[in-house]
């Protein structure tokens, strides 16, 4: 049980990276378009 919630933890943790740097990515170039 234990196992399988750091699995989830350690997932959540990579998909929340991966959205930050996706919208870092996408939206810094906006800022500094304009």
């Amino acid at each position: 049980m234990v196992h399988v919630s750091i699995h989830l933890c350690h997932v959540h943790t990579y998909f929340d990276t991966n959205i930050i740097l996706r919208t870092h990515y996408f939206v810094f170039p906006i800022f500094e378009l304009h």
